[in-house]
């Protein structure tokens, strides 16, 4: 039982520093105008409803044009737009750059993390590109949504599995600053 504890953790920690060194965020030398633009944004961002239904899980989700047309005319009132290109992240997988542009030529840019395309034709590839994008531009943006976000749940159907916790101490990623247990 020690020897399968020790080895999901040593996984974890493992999966920690692959996504460390996957996620990677550049900004220009100085943000002194492009921070108070999103600073702006979000005083006027409100959350985006979920007005599409994805009938495979019975779950409603917000589609890219909904989020376009949301922040597009918001950030270009801070002289922020948006634009995101697609990078081939080798063997079936995908990758989305954002930026983020200010009109005074500061930006903020980072790459997704490498996406599986789940089907090997030209309707599964844009499908794969269009939840890609959503998601990117939520992490860059720090959208929010209405409706509760029950963290995938409802789309596994899975019930929990109920375990004895074991002792952990925390540790904070020096490079995401996220805590893991360990």
């Amino acid at each position: 039982m020690e020897e399968n504890r020790n080895e999901i953790l040593e996984n974890v920690n493992e999966i920690e520093r692959l996504y460390d060194e996957r996620v990677n965020i550049r900004t220009s030398k100085t943000l002194e105008h492009i921070l108070p633009g999103l600073l702006k944004f979000h005083k006027k961002m409100d959350s985006i409803e979920k007005s599409s239904a994805n009938p495979f899980f019975k779950s409603k989700y917000t589609n890219l044009d909904t989020i376009l047309k949301h922040i597009k005319p918001l950030l270009a009132e801070e002289g922020i737009f948006i634009y995101q290109s697609i990078i081939d992240g080798g063997n079936d997988m995908l990758s989305i750059k954002t930026i983020l542009f200010h009109e005074s030529g500061e930006y903020i840019e980072s790459d997704s993390v490498p996406f599986p395309i789940d089907k090997k034709n030209i309707q599964g590839t844009m499908s794969s590109i269009s939840y890609i994008r959503r998601y990117a531009i939520n992490s860059v943006c720090n959208l929010a949504f209405k409706d509760e976000d029950d963290d995938g749940n409802m789309a596994s159907q899975s019930q929990p599995i109920s375990t004895p916790a074991a002792p952990t101490t925390e540790r904070t990623s020096a490079r995401s600053g996220r805590r893991s247990a360990r």
